[in-house]
C-alpha cells in the first residue's frame, strides 16, 4: 500500500455478532475461538487477493482489486465459519459482513473516507449470518454470481448522509442459537419471516423472467446476438474492472461516451462505403441481366438491398445516438452518484428506442416490398407491422416515465439543472476569467507581444493548475467532511476503557493495538485538514498574481 492514496476500491467489513456477551460468559474460551476466528478470515481474504487493511478486536477490515473478489471473499468467510459451526469444536460463531465499493483514502497502514464508512454501517445493518451489500456493489456483481439476493430499500446510515440503497446476500437462515445470546438478540427475526420473503423472492422471479421473454421477443435476431456478445464481453471484464454503471466517474463516463463517439463515425461511413458499393453492383448486374430490371416481378436487387438496409438504419440510429451523447456530455460540468445513474440510464434506453424504432422501420419496408413483390392480394404485412408497431409504442411509454424523470429532458432542463450539476468551484471560474481578460488585453497591444509568443499557451497551463488544484482540493474536502462526522473521540476512550478491564493479556493487546489505530486515524484526518487548507492558501495565492498580472 502507497503511503498516501486515493481511489476506488472494494471494501468489506466483518464483525462478530454477540461478541461482548461471549467474552462475559467465557472469556478464555472466545479468545481461543477469536484466534481460529482471524485464521478463518486471512485465509478467505489471501485467497481472493484481498489485503488486510486493520483489525479491531473481533472486526476485519480488508479491500480487494475487483467487487468481485470482495463479495466471493465475504461468502467465502460466511462459508468458513458455518462449516467451522458444523464440526461443533468451539463456541459457534455468527458474522455480520458489509460490503461496499467506493473512493477510499489509504494514509500509511490506515483507510479513510465515506467508502470505509458506508461498508461499517452496512455491517451493522446485516443479520448475524448474513452480508449486506451497497447499491454500487449489486449492480457490479447481478448475473455474474449465482446468489440469492433481497433488496432492502434504502436505509438510513447513521453519519451518512446521501441516499444507500442496501442488498441482503442471503445465506440460508441467520444463525440463532440459545449458545450465542448475542446473534439471537441481534437477528430480530424469526422463523415464522421467511414465508413472506420467498413469496416476494417468487413474484420477483416470475416479473423477470416475464419481462426478459417479452424484450426477447421485441428483439430480431441480429440484436439478440449483439446483446448476448455485450453480456459475453461484460462477463469477461467482470474480474478486471472495478468502474461499471453505478460506480463510474463522470469523467472516465465522459472519455468512453467521446471515444465511443469517434470510433462509431468511422464504423458508421465504412458501413455506408459497403451498402452503396455492394448494392450498386447487385443492381447493375439486374439491370443488365434482366428485360425489364425496375419491374416488380424482376428488381431482385431490392432483396439485398432492403435486407441489409435494416442494419445500416440501427447503424444510423446508433451513430446518431452516440454524437448526441457526445454533445450532451461535453456541455456537462459535472454529475455525481443517482444525478449520473439517472443520465446514463436516460442516454441508453433513448439510444435503445432510436435504434428499434429505425429498424422496425426497415423491417416494415421490406416486409411491404415482399407482397408487392408477390403480386399484392390480402395485405397480411399489416399484421407484423402492427406487432411492430404496439412493440414501439410500449417502449415509447416506459422511455417517457424515463425521459419525465431525467432532469436533462426540454421541459425540465432550465427548472432543475442545479440539482444534477455540480456547480463549478468560483475559484476555478474566476481563473478563466482572468485568463480572457488578459488575452483580450493582449490582443489590443500594438506590435510584438512583449511578453513572447508562447505566453498564451503558459498562461493556458497556469489556469489549467488551478483547476487541477482546486479538483484535489474539493476531493480531500469530501474526505476531511466525512472524517469530521466519525466520532474517533468517543471510540477512543470506549477502547481505553476496555484495555484498562481487560483480563487476559491478548486481549488487552488487541485494544490497545485498536486504540493506537483510532489515534493514528485522528492524526490521519487533521493531516489531511492541513493538506487541504495549504491548497486553499496556493489557490488563494494563484488567483492574487493573475488579478495583479491583468492590472500590470
Amino acid at each position: 500500500m502507497e503511503q498516501s492514496d486515493h481511489r476506488l476500491a472494494a471494501v468489506i467489513f466483518t464483525d462478530i455478532a454477540g461478541f461482548s456477551a461471549m467474552m462475559g460468559s467465557d472469556e478464555a474460551g472466545t479468545l481461543q475461538t477469536l484466534e481460529v476466528h482471524n485464521q478463518l478470515v486471512r485465509e478467505q481474504i489471501r485467497r481472493h487477493r484481498g489485503t488486510e487493511i486493520k483489525t479491531i478486536g473481533d472486526a476485519f477490515l480488508a479491500h480487494f482489486p475487483t467487487t468481485i473478489d470482495a463479495v466471493l471473499c465475504a461468502v467465502g468467510i460466511q462459508n468458513s465459519i458455518q462449516e467451522y459451526n458444523s464440526k461443533g469444536t468451539g463456541k459457534p460463531l455468527a458474522l455480520r459482513i458489509g460490503v461496499h465499493v467506493g473512493d477510499i483514502y489509504f494514509y500509511e497502514k490506515d483507510a479513510l473516507g465515506e467508502g470505509v464508512n458506508i461498508a461499517s454501517r452496512l455491517q451493522a445493518l446485516a443479520k448475524p449470518g448474513n452480508i449486506t451489500i451497497s447499491r454500487e456493489v449489486y449492480s457490479q456483481i447481478s448475473g455474474k454470481i449465482p446468489l440469492k439476493i433481497e433488496s432492502l430499500g434504502q436505509v438510513q446510515l447513521k453519519n451518512i448522509t446521501r441516499e444507500v440503497f442496501a442488498y441482503e446476500i442471503l445465506q440460508g437462515t441467520p444463525t440463532n442459537s440459545q449458545e450465542n445470546p448475542g446473534a439471537a438478540q441481534a437477528s430480530g427475526s424469526s422463523k415464522n419471516d421467511v414465508s413472506p420473503r420467498e413469496l416476494k423472492e417468487t413474484i420477483n422471479d416470475y416479473v423477470t423472467k416475464i419481462v426478459r421473454q417479452s424484450l426477447d421477443d421485441s428483439l430480431d435476431q441480429r440484436s439478440r446476438r449483439r446483446a448476448r456478445r455485450r453480456r459475453r464481453d461484460l462477463e469477461r471484464s467482470a474480474e478486471t474492472s472495478l468502474t461499471e454503471p453505478g460506480q463510474q466517474s463522470f469523467a472516465d463516463y465522459k472519455a468512453k461516451v467521446l471515444e465511443k463517439a469517434e470510433s462509431s463515425r468511422h464504423g458508421w461511413w465504412a458501413h455506408l462505403r459497403s451498402f452503396v458499393f455492394v448494392n450498386t453492383g447487385l443492381f447493375a448486374i439486374n439491370w443488365f441481366t434482366s428485360p425489364h430490371p425496375l419491374a416488380l416481378g424482376n428488381a431482385w436487387f431490392l432483396f439485398p438491398l432492403l435486407g441489409w438496409g435494416i442494419g445500416l438504419l440501427g447503424h444510423a440510429a446508433g451513430y446518431r445516438n452516440n454524437r448526441r451523447k457526445a454533445r450532451e456530455v461535453s456541455r456537462i460540468t459535472e454529475l455525481d452518484g443517482e444525478a449520473l445513474a439517472t443520465f446514463q440510464r436516460y442516454q441508453h434506453e433513448r439510444g435503445s428506442l432510436s435504434a428499434h424504432l429505425w429498424s422496425n422501420v426497415g423491417i416494415s419496408a421490406l416486409l411491404a416490398w415482399i407482397w408487392l413483390f408477390a403480386g399484392g392480394g390480402f395485405p397480411w404485412p399489416l399484421i407484423p407491422i402492427a406487432a411492430l408497431a404496439a412493440g414501439v409504442f410500449s417502449r415509447l411509454g416506459s422511455f417517457w416515465k424515463l425521459r419525465k424523470k431525467n432532469l436533462f429532458g426540454e421541459k425540465n432542463r432550465k427548472r432543475d439543472r442545479s440539482t444534477l450539476f455540480v456547480e463549478p468551484d468560483s475559484r476555478v471560474v474566476q481563473a478563466q476569467e482572468l485568463y480572457t481578460a488578459i488575452i483580450e488585453q493582449m490582443k489590443g497591444l500594438k506590435g510584438e507581444n512583449p511578453l513572447g509568443e508562447n505566453f498564451d499557451v503558459s498562461l493556458k497551463n497556469y489556469v489549467r493548475q488551478i483547476g487541477e488544484l482546486s479538483a484535489v482540493e474539493r476531493e480531500l474536502g469530501k474526505v476531511v467532511r466525512s472524517a469530521a462526522a466519525w466520532d474517533g473521540e468517543a471510540e477512543a476512550v470506549e477502547f481505553r476503557e476496555k484495555a484498562k478491564t481487560a483480563q487476559s493479556p491478548k486481549l488487552k493487546a488487541e485494544y490497545l493495538a485498536a486504540l493506537e489505530g483510532v489515534e493514528q486515524q485522528k492524526k490521519s484526518a487533521q493531516e489531511l485538514g492541513e493538506t487541504q487548507e495549504l491548497l486553499n492558501l496556493r489557490i488563494g495565492s494563484a488567483l492574487k498574481s493573475l488579478a495583479q498580472m491583468q492590472m500590470d
